[in-house]
């Protein structure tokens, strides 16, 4: 069964020459500090899209989930 919910510390950076700067991209789990880094934010979610993928979700399922409905969301 996959799991309910996964939970990361996400950390974004510019990273190459002034005039070429590039995104740069890091995941770390909180529970184990293993940390993931990426080359870029294409690479992040491709990432992320396997993470989903190898748990078998699919898109129908996306639509079984408990997600909060964003209109019920406390706004701050």
């Amino acid at each position: 069964m996959p799991l309910p919910y996964r939970a990361y510390l996400l950390r974004l950076w510019l990273a190459g020459s002034h005039d070429r700067p590039s995104w740069r991209a890091a995941l770390e789990d909180p529970h184990t500090r293993q940390v993931t880094s990426f080359s870029s934010i294409e690479a992040l979610c491709e990432f992320l899209i396997g993470l989903k993928n190898a748990e078998g979700n699919t898109p129908e399922a996306d639509l079984r989930s408990s997600h909060p409905n964003p209109n019920e969301l406390e706004k701050h």
